[in-house]
């Protein structure tokens, strides 16, 4: 079958006109109606900075980056902005991590694209946990131990689109432009040369896959029943080094907790441990598989020189999009039953659970005090309270809760407003923190982060880095937790915990199996 052409929708007067209007990064883009994505990312996945994100449950966009403009790696008081490759570093620039997000962006000076979502440009990456001390004041008393920045971007500069709704691939590649009329000219065309060159580079990789899955059958993450795939416990943890709790220290942690909340220093700490084991296998190849096994809503593989990070997170941070910020929390959390009957038992009991139901409600408030505080008088409301969201491992009780952007706000006070979600620290949330941070023997780096986009005219969508393993230096880390409040047991909040991890470990698994190597 030919493949359908590509439309190109920027022509060279556009660019004219922008660049007499003062914008002086400009995209062209093209556009062509697709059958389907790739059967993976691999090859799309090998260059030094890559970052791809997708929702596996009905999410309407999938995003693909692996040619950058640039990477920025951020730290407390500067950031680096380093050439595609990372290897050059361009320039340094001095600032608190927001201010010099906000400043980047605003000196752009890119124009909006109709039609399309709300990211067609602009920078996608990471943001770690203790992102949050540059404008909160808490304790460091836990180990940072792994060598992490404290946010790591890059802008776009070939990225793809794919509408799943309107079955579309979207090109755009984004160009440093001047208003000299003699030379932007020369400039389209070496932009519109560039963006034909991605497109042909996506049609030659999506059919070779196609042609590809044809011959080889793939592997089913689930049973004849239906039911989730339940590999052994030993699976999971095989060849683990040192965890950062035992098992007995994250009880006595646990136990810890439910002292504070006895003395009413707070009312749930959300308290996790880290596990870790050597592997040689690619990151795209254990995304691959956790895409496979664990399909969730907030998917992501981000791939740079220094470390990788892949990301089957079920968990909405916060969106603001149109003018509407909003968050899809969840709390309250039942393993997976290994037949359909297991399954409704324990999605019944999930329901009947005054404890659940009750923390979950809490955590609800929390995030609606958040988003109230950006939002505009009156406009916060739940329009979905206490949903049942299933995972290979896990199910869940979710919510979703909105508000409308006040006059005045920018995306930077949702992000201060929001970050670092209430779910996962727990409430009150400074407090709380304080409290992770006396306990928690590690820091969490990029747990319980966010991983997302924020678009050149300041809309943007993070999730909450969980469910997710880090890759660096020959060595994988999963970081898992459970929230503990008043009537909680601390050994089935480290079976909690550990279930949560699992998934990832069983991706490392199956990778390992079908590339013959752990």
């Amino acid at each position: 079958m030919t493949t359908p052409p590509f439309k190109e929708s920027i022509t060279l007067e556009q660019w004219r006109a922008w660049a007499q209007e003062g914008f002086t990064r400009l995209p062209v883009v093209l556009t062509r109606h697709e059958e389907s994505l790739p059967e993976n990312w691999s090859e799309f996945t090998s260059a030094p900075a890559t970052v791809l994100l997708e929702s596996a449950q009905s999410g309407r966009y999938t995003y693909l980056c692996d040619r950058p403009a640039r990477i920025v790696m951020g730290h407390a008081t500067l950031a680096e902005i380093w050439s595609a490759e990372g290897g050059t570093l361009l320039e340094t620039k001095l600032g608190k991590p927001l201010e010099v997000l906000s400043a980047l962006l605003a000196e752009r000076k890119a124009p909006a694209l109709a039609g399309g979502p709300a990211m067609q440009g602009g920078i996608m990456g990471i943001f770690g946990y203790d992102l949050v001390r540059t404008w909160e004041r808490l304790p460091f008393r836990a180990t940072r131990d792994l060598r992490l920045p404290l946010y790591a971007l890059i802008e776009t500069g070939e990225l793809f689109i794919y509408d799943h709704d309107e079955r579309t691939l979207r090109v755009v590649v984004w160009s440093e432009v001047t208003a000299n009329a003699e030379l932007i000219s020369d400039q389209f065309r070496r932009a519109q040369a560039a963006v034909a060159r991605a497109g042909t580079r996506w049609g030659s990789v999506a059919a070779g896959e196609r042609a590809a899955s044809r011959a080889v059958d793939a592997t089913s993450s689930f049973q004849k029943d239906g039911s989730p795939s339940r590999p052994s416990d030993d699976a999971a943890t095989a060849g683990t080094i040192s965890p950062s709790f035992t098992s007995v220290d994250f009880q006595s942690a646990a136990r810890r907790v439910l002292d504070y909340i006895g003395a009413g220093d707070t009312y749930q700490v959300n308290l996790s441990r880290r596990t870790s084991r050597a592997t040689g296998l690619p990151p795209a190849a254990i995304y691959e598989a956790l895409r496979k096994l664990n399909p969730s809503p907030y998917m992501g593989l981000l791939r740079l020189p220094q470390f990788a990070l892949v990301c089957g997170s079920p968990e909405l941070l916060v969106s603001l999009v149109n003018g509407v910020v909003r968050s899809r929390p969840i709390a309250g959390t039942r393993p997976r039953g290994d037949a359909a009957l297991a399954d409704a038992h324990f999605s019944a009991d999930l329901f009947a659970s005054e404890k659940e139901r009750a923390e979950h409600l809490m955590l609800v408030d929390l995030i609606r005090n958040d988003i109230g505080r950006v939002a505009a008088f009156g406009s916060v409301k739940v329009p979905e309270f206490m949903v049942l969201e299933r995972y290979s491992h896990v199910m869940h009780l979710v919510s979703q809760v909105e508000g409308r952007l006040a006059a005045g706000k920018t995306w930077v006070d949702v992000f201060q407003s929001m970050f670092p979600g209430g779910t996962i620290t727990g409430c009150p949330k400074f407090r709380t923190m304080e409290i992770i941070e006396e306990l928690e023997p590690v820091g969490r780096g990029f747990y319980t982060g966010a991983l997302g986009w924020i678009s050149y005219g300041g809309e943007m969508e993070l999730n909450i880095v969980i469910r997710s393993m880090l890759v660096q230096d020959g060595i994988a880390h999963v970081q898992a937790g459970s929230g503990i409040v008043a009537d909680s047991k601390p050994d089935r909040e480290l079976d909690e915990a550990t279930r949560k991890a699992q998934a990832l470990w069983v991706a490392l698994e199956n990778a390992a199996e079908r590339h013959g190597k752990r």
